[in-house]
């Protein structure tokens, strides 16, 4: 069972990887290395905030794009850098 799991969890991140392979090279892999995430740990914080960027959008999509792409937009970068550790006083776009 374990085999076929770590064969499972190999397919999918090869298709990540093939999928959002740019986003991963051009953005996620240079905030990781500014904030010195250990090279080792990399892959589960890219896997992170790629699952979590989807998340949003299909959860939007789910809710008929009820929300302006402004918000969802600021929604995703809250989500990725936070306010709070970046000493920003952004707000959530109005309707």
């Amino acid at each position: 069972i374990l085999l076929k799991f770590n064969i499972y969890l190999s397919k999918l991140w090869g298709s990540l990887h093939i999928r959002y392979g740019n986003l991963k090279k051009t953005i996620i892999e240079p905030i990781l290395k500014k904030f010195n995430i250990p090279t080792a740990h990399q892959h589960y914080y890219t896997a992170y905030y790629i699952e979590g960027i989807i998340a949003i959008i299909k959860e939007w999509l789910n809710q008929n794009c009820s929300e302006d792409i402004e918000t969802i937009a600021y929604v995703i970068e809250e989500c990725v850098r936070p306010k709070t550790h970046n000493n920003e006083t952004k707000t959530a776009p109005r309707k």
